[in-house]
């Protein structure tokens, strides 16, 4: 099953802005639907250290931390603000 995964905070502007203007949006949602993909949300409002603990891990330095993880393949990393055009190619990886 793939997974998207999003870390946020309710303080983090480009988080804000990309829970409501690109990933929970009625045709983005579609998407992940037709491809399977399930949306998980890691809240860091309060700054989790186990949620800190995972973001450095792979590779982020903080919020927003979104990657598509995918079977076999590395994940997509996204870029702090993220576009329809970034999630649908992205989506276009999955087989």
């Amino acid at each position: 099953v793939p997974v998207f995964l999003d870390f946020g905070a309710t303080w983090c502007k480009n988080c804000t802005y990309n829970k409501k203007r690109v990933l929970h949006t009625e045709k983005i949602m579609q998407a992940f639907a037709e491809k399977g993909v399930t949306l998980v949300y890691g809240d860091f409002t309060k700054q989790d250290p186990e949620i800190l603990a995972w973001i450095q891990k792979y590779g982020g330095a903080g919020v927003p931390f979104d990657r598509l993880y995918l079977k076999d393949q590395d994940p997509v990393r996204f870029n702090e603000i993220i576009s329809d055009k970034d999630i649908y190619e992205a989506l276009e990886l999955i087989k």
